[in-house]
Formats: C-alpha cells, structure tokens, sequence
C-alpha cells in the first residue's frame, strides 16, 4: 500500500513498524509527531478506539489527538476450532463448552481486541467460563490453536484460511452480514443463530494523522507542512494490482463508507466496542 501510494504522491512513503502494547506504542509516537502531513498511521481500531475503554490511563487521547484521513477497508473475522473439538456448529460449540464449563481456552491476538472482546461476550452471555489467552499477535495465536494448547480462537480469515484448506483448523462462523466466498459453507454468526449486533462487527483499517496543534510545530523546523492530498491515494491502493496480490489468500476487504454512512458506521462501533468491554470487565488496565 505505501509504494502505490508513494507512486501517485510522487514521493517516497517511509514504513515505520512501531508494534507492542496492543498498538499503544506507535500510536503514541503518531499522536506526538508533528502534525505537518508527514507522519500518518495506519491502523486497526485497537488504539484508536478499543484501548480507552480497557487501560485507566494512555499517553494519548484517542478522541483529541488524531484526525481521521480516510477509512480504508475492512476484513472479516473467523471464529475457528482445533479438529480434536466436538463441534461442526457454533450451537455445537456452545453446548460442548457448556459442558466443559471451566475447562476451555480461546486465544485472541491481544487484550481488547475484537477477539478478545468477541470470545468474552460469548463465554459471558452462554455462561461458558471459558478463560481467555492473550497473544502477542495472531501468528503466535494461531500456532498454539493448532498445536491445541487453545480450543478456539477469533481470527483474521485471510491469516487463518491457509489453516482451513490443509485441515488442521475447522471455521464455525463468520463476522458480517453475509458469508466469505472462499468458505461459502460457513455461515456468519446471525445465520448460526447468534442474532447479537456483538457477532457482526468486522475489522477496520484506517489512515489517520495527528491532529493540528500549535504546540506540536517546532518553531525551528525546516519541513514545510505537506498539503498532499492522502484520502484518494489510499483508495487507489486498496484497489490497485500490488495490494490484491499481497492479499491473494483472501477476498479484497470492501471500503467502508464515507460521510455521514462512514460517520454512523463509527458511532455504532464505539457504542458497542464501550458496551462489550464494560460487560466483559476490562475496563481498568
């Protein structure tokens, strides 16, 4: 994405990887930068909206300190069992944790995370009691998912699909209002019955910069503020032959949309983003 995007800027775009602390560390660094168009993050929505309602305190305030440019894509999520599970539904699922109450893992990609998040609201509103393991990441997630030190786990489709094909995970459900098109023999959660707008959500990608302060402009500094038009390149990136092929093992992610639809969009999450994680009491960190 930034290489196409570099193209139709007509400069070069600089990837910083700045991960850990379930993205509290680069968003960080992004929400002190100077707010002169130079420095934008792309993102999930982990640090920009889920992570106030999980830590009593950032070093950022994700409401002031940045300015969205523009809604990327989004991304289905995958809700996946070991083989050695008895279970080929999410009914299934539900009625063998149950009876295992106690006794089952799920794996999620990090503290308040929408698996986390997700897997949370299903053990509490089935009374599962299932205990939840935080990973740094979903690779490490999902190696003990096969390896089966976890029972389940909410993924990305396109990180967990390659495990779907060789066998070694079985998909139950999916996020969204309609099934994938690589595993069309998946239903989404609604289909299975879990009708709760906490089943629907899918992931986000975002571009934002930090927002404009005076006291974030060094006085002494040489760049003048860039005025490149960053929204429409994004869009053309995420359409562009190099993003398709880097996401080959899944289908495109549509673009969420604009405007007033994107602006509802983004209240309805962060209304049930702040109601999941209070019900799962996470609040505090």
């Amino acid at each position: 994405m930034a290489d196409e995007m570099g193209r139709r800027l007509g400069q070069p775009m600089v990837v910083e990887n700045r991960a850990g602390a379930s993205g509290i560390v680069g968003a960080s660094y992004v929400a002190k930068a100077p707010a002169d168009g130079y420095t934008v993050m792309f993102t999930t929505t982990l640090p920009i909206m889920t992570n106030q309602f999980v830590y009593a305190k950032l070093p950022y305030d994700p409401r002031k300190d940045f300015a969205l440019i523009s809604q990327v894509a989004t991304g289905h999520l995958v809700m996946a069992v070991h083989p050695s599970v008895q279970a080929k539904s999410v009914k299934d699922f539900v009625a063998w944790a149950q009876h295992n109450k106690g006794k089952v893992n799920y794996g999620s990609w990090g503290v308040g995370s929408a698996a986390h998040l997700m897997g949370a609201f299903l053990s509490n509103s089935r009374n599962m009691d299932m205990s939840h393991i935080a990973y740094k990441g979903e690779a490490p997630m999902l190696q003990d998912l096969i390896g089966g030190q976890v029972q389940m786990a909410i993924g990305s489709y396109m990180s967990i699909k390659p495990y779907l094909e060789s066998g070694k995970l079985r998909a139950l459900a999916v996020t969204g209002d309609k099934r994938i098109d690589g595993i069309s023999d998946v239903p989404t959660f609604q289909q299975a019955g879990l009708t709760e707008p906490e089943f629907r959500p899918v992931g986000w990608l975002v571009l934002v910069r930090p927002r404009p302060r005076r006291r974030r402009c060094s006085p002494d500094s040489r760049r003048k503020p860039s005025r490149q038009p960053i929204p429409r390149p994004s869009r053309h990136a995420c359409r562009s032959p190099g993003w398709k092929h880097g996401h080959h093992v899944g289908p495109l992610p549509r673009r969420l949309p604009d405007g007033h639809a994107g602006a509802r969009a983004r209240r309805e999450d962060f209304r049930r983003t702040g109601r999941v994680t209070r019900q799962a009491r996470l609040s505090g960190h």
